[in-house]
């Protein structure tokens, strides 16, 4: 999956250098650029190895740490610091959305131990807290062209770096030969949709004032399932049951609107 998953980013890479050529900065800037994107995927390997340890249930919601490894990173290397307003706004998105997560997850989550697929997926938020770090960081000295360019880049040949592993090679290989046109299908939809998110989160990671407000964001995830689950359940709930009684509403509601006043505080302040 992981290796599959690298094709929309590889092809991005080689449409990017096809239009626009390869911009060379400088040596240590490119070394960044590339360990940030291969960071990502590696980061997608340990969360994998989490899932494959633990249920999805109970390690997912641990993504939800990821501002936090960016808020400590950036402050100890880019300086970066949040005023009174936006810390608390900062807080109560994050508070909002972990709420909103661990209350859809919450026995499951008391359950998981910490070993295992705990320290995985923890490894794995900090990891991807780190790549979000140096790609600040890269676009401050560059462009976003230059960034995704090197990014995409990183996260291809994180992905080749996967067949040096002789376990992996072979499990890639038996993936390879048992795949069908379907399952290609869905694996270009997905990642074409990550890399689509990926993108995104470059510009804002290029508009913010700091990578921790962006990266804080991601807290929002939790109420954009939420709408879907209760759309799908209404249009098709022999596919998708969401729980829709009045006293989950309400916590659901709850934290939503901690996840939004806490939004209001970091951009009106």
């Amino acid at each position: 999956f992981i290796f599959f998953g690298s094709f929309p980013s590889a092809l991005f890479f080689l449409s990017i250098v096809a239009v626009r050529g390869f911009e060379y900065t400088s040596p240590l800037l490119v070394f960044y650029g590339v360990l940030g994107g291969m960071l990502v995927n590696y980061a997608y390997i340990l969360y994998a190895t989490a899932l494959a340890r633990s249920d999805a249930s109970r390690v997912a919601p641990l993504f939800q740490t990821i501002p936090i490894f960016v808020l400590i990173i950036g402050y100890i290397f880019l300086g970066e610091t949040l005023s009174l307003g936006q810390f608390a706004g900062f807080s109560l998105v994050f508070l909002g959305g972990f709420i909103l997560s661990f209350r859809r997850h919450a026995s499951a989550i008391l359950g998981l131990r910490l070993r295992g697929g705990f320290w995985y997926m923890l490894a794995a938020s900090a990891l991807i807290g780190v790549a979000t770090i140096i790609v600040a960081y890269v676009l401050r000295q560059s462009s976003f062209w230059t960034a995704a360019t090197y990014d995409s880049l990183g996260f291809s040949l994180a992905a080749v770096s996967l067949v040096v592993y002789s376990p992996w090679r072979k499990e890639i290989i038996e993936g390879v030969r048992r795949a069908t046109i379907k399952k290609y299908l869905f694996f270009l939809i997905n990642d074409a949709a990550d890399l689509l998110g990926h993108i995104f989160y470059k510009l804002a990671l290029l508009s913010a004032p700091t990578a921790a407000l962006v990266s804080v964001m991601l807290g929002t995830a939790p109420f954009f399932v939420l709408v879907l689950g209760l759309a799908a359940t209404v249009i098709a709930p022999r596919f998708v049951e969401e729980d829709i009684s009045f006293r989950v509403l309400l916590h659901k509601s709850g934290s939503i609107l901690t996840i939004f006043a806490g939004i209001a505080l970091i951009f009106l302040l």
